[in-house]
Parts: structure tokens; C-alpha cells; sequence
């Protein structure tokens, strides 16, 4: 049987459309060991540090978790620990605290009005507390749900002081930040 190109290429968007929230990515990159299909033209990284995913003008990196850390020790452990589940450096991005306060910086500056209807806002707010606390963030893209869930424990046991993966719809905490003084690294 032959199948209709314009049709795989319907489908392929719109799972780019889920997965990614943009049209720009060519396919999507999973682990086949849960039974999910790997694209041959997935991207090599998957969010641009430089240009990252907006809704509303705030950060919303869907299918991908945000965990912080703080200190760098614990940041390269859950690098490690993400490197033996299989998640290759491609698949994360590291933001410094000066990165991360000016990202949000520049959030709360272009951020929409409808953007106060969502958690988006108030997480950048809580991300830039925490970059002024020190600490340094890891965005790992797990758009599976096993992904997701390998990222969650990874974040819990790795002492993630704050985790939450962003969903299309639903931004998950994974840990949630507790404010109060500053931790001792």
C-alpha cells in the first residue's frame, strides 16, 4: 500500500505542533524502548537557548522540564544521572542565574496581558527569585510521559529545588518551590 505523503506530513506537523509548540521542528526525537517512534529527521537539539519558546511573551518550553539547582554540584550529578537514563546533551540546556534573571528580565517587560491568565507568569517570577538565590537551571526536553517521569525522578533525587515539566496544556510542579532564606549549598 501506498501511503499519502501529504498526509504523513499533516501528522508529522501536528505531533511537532504537540510535542514542540512550533511548526519550525521536523520531527521527534523518543526513546524507541517505549514504544514510541523515532523520527529520522528529529532535531539534533531541541530548544534554542537564544530563542526560546514564548506564549504570551513568557518562557513556556512544552515538552520539557525546568528543573533548578543550587549548586553546581548537583547540577552536573543530574547531568550525569540524565546521561545514564539515556538523554543525550543535545537534549539539555543550562542557564547560568545571570541568564535565567535576564531572560525573565525581558519576560516580564514583553510579556502579553493574557499571559497573567496562566501559571507561566508567576513561574517566571518564582525562577527569577531563585536565579537571585543562585541557583542554575536545567531545561531537559522529555516530551514523552516515561521521559518525563525519568526527568521528574531525576530532578527529586538530584535535589532540584524547583521542577516542573510544561505540558501543551498543563504546567506540572515535579518539586515544588518553597520560598524562604536562601539554602546553604
Amino acid at each position: 500500500m501506498v501511503s499519502d505523503p501529504r498526509q504523513e506530513s499533516r501528522e508529522l506537523v501536528r505531533v511537532t505542533e504537540v510535542v514542540h509548540g512550533t511548526h519550525e521542528t521536523k520531527g521527534v526525537a523518543t526513546d524507541k524502548s517505549e514504544g514510541l517512534v523515532m523520527h529520522e529527521n528529529a532535531p539534533e537539539t531541541c530548544m534554542d537557548k537564544n530563542n526560546p519558546p514564548l506564549t504570551f511573551g513568557v518562557f513556556k518550553p512544552v515538552g520539557h522540564t525546568v528543573m533548578a539547582f543550587q549548586s553546581d554540584t548537583d547540577l552536573q550529578a543530574a547531568v550525569h544521572a540524565l546521561a545514564e537514563h539515556g538523554f543525550s546533551s543535545a537534549t539539555w540546556v543550562r542557564y547560568a542565574p545571570d541568564e535565567m534573571s535576564a531572560l525573565v528580565d525581558v519576560e516580564l517587560q514583553d510579556a502579553s496581558p493574557l499571559a497573567a491568565f496562566g501559571y507561566e507568569l508567576d513561574l517566571a517570577k518564582v525562577h527569577r527569585i531563585l536565579a537571585e538565590q543562585g541557583c542554575s537551571f536545567l531545561v531537559v526536553h522529555a516530551p514523552g510521559k516515561e521521559q518525563a517521569e525519568r526527568v521528574a525522578d531525576i530532578a527529586r533525587t538530584m535535589k532540584a529545588v524547583a521542577a516542573q515539566h510544561y505540558g501543551t496544556f498543563v504546567i506540572e510542579d515535579v518539586v515544588e518551590f518553597t520560598p524562604g532564606p536562601a539554602p546553604v549549598p
